[in-house]
Parts: C-alpha cells; sequence; structure tokens
C-alpha cells in the first residue's frame, strides 16, 4: 500500500467505511461511490431520443437487476419536460411477462427478496411524497403467478434524501 496515492472505490457502504479507516492512517486521498445508484444525467445539449432509449435500454434491461441500470435520472429543467414526455411514453412500451413469450421486453425479478425489497422502494417513495408518473404496479393476472412481477416504475418529485431502505 505504501505506492497507492489515492484511492477510489465503487460498492457497499460497510466495505467503504473499511476503505476510509484504513485510508486514514495514512492521509491518503478517497473517492467513495457507497450504495451507489447509477445516476444518469441529461444536458440540454442532449439527444433526447438517444438519451431516453439509453436510460430504458439499460434500466429496464433484465428487469433492472444488474449494478449499471440507473435507478436515478438528473434531467436540465430546459429538456425535462421534453425528455420526460418520451421517457414516460417508452416505459409504457414495456411488456411485462414471461420471458420466454415473444414479445416480452420486461420479466420478473430475480427472487421473493428481491420482490420485497423493490415494492418496499415504491412504498418509500410514495411515504416520502414522490410522485409516481408511471407504474408502481403488481401486475395482476394468470400469467403473474409463477414470478416475482413488477410494472417499470418512474417516480417524479423525489426528495434529494430518499431514506432507501438499509440492507
Amino acid at each position: 500500500m505504501d505506492g497507492v496515492r489515492k484511492i477510489t472505490f465503487t460498492g457497499s457502504t460497510e466495505v467503504g467505511h473499511h476503505i476510509m479507516r484504513n485510508a486514514a492512517d495514512r492521509a491518503a486521498p478517497v473517492t467513495l461511490e457507497l450504495g451507489g445508484k447509477s445516476p444518469f444525467i441529461v444536458f440540454p445539449n442532449a439527444d433526447i431520443e438517444t438519451a431516453v432509449e439509453s436510460v430504458a435500454g439499460v434500466m429496464y434491461y433484465n428487469t433492472g437487476q444488474s449494478c449499471d441500470a440507473p435507478s436515478r435520472v438528473f434531467v436540465h429543467e430546459d429538456v425535462e419536460d421534453e425528455f420526460m414526455d418520451a421517457f414516460l411514453e417508452r416505459t409504457t412500451e414495456e411488456v411485462v411477462g414471461d420471458p420466454l413469450r415473444e414479445g416480452t421486453t420486461m420479466g420478473p425479478l430475480a427472487s421473493k427478496a428481491q420482490f420485497e425489497k423493490v415494492t418496499n422502494y415504491l412504498d418509500v417513495g410514495r411515504k416520502e411524497g414522490a410522485s409516481i408518473a408511471a407504474g408502481g404496479e403488481i401486475p395482476d393476472g394468470e400469467e403473474f403467478e409463477d414470478g416475482w412481477f413488477v410494472d417499470p416504475t418512474v417516480f417524479t418529485d423525489a426528495s434529494r434524501h430518499f431514506s432507501a431502505p438499509r440492507r
């Protein structure tokens, strides 16, 4: 560690605390992204169609269960309405269902534990005053009985201090 001049880490808060304590002993500068939620930023000069497809494509791929799936999108106020209109339209095009059925674009969550985590986030968002602009429901019907399905969901007006449940 003597040759290390700076530490950058992306990962869990628990490991981040350990790294910070060890780095403090040497006064090494540290950059930490802990428990991050993969922010996506849309600037005023963005190609909105490309930005929408980029966000939706990665967000909804694998039912959002990948480390690079954005769960926060920061949109400059100059393009907010244009982006949101296009993004909400794109979100409603997702087809939730059996991933082996042709036309399905979003399958179930991986486990009951993940389902409970996601539905808890929905509850927390609602309790903290965020608005659901799309989704937020558990699909109903016989085809959804054998899996942990949740509609793709878009919150708006979320607090900057969203108190996500601890792991």
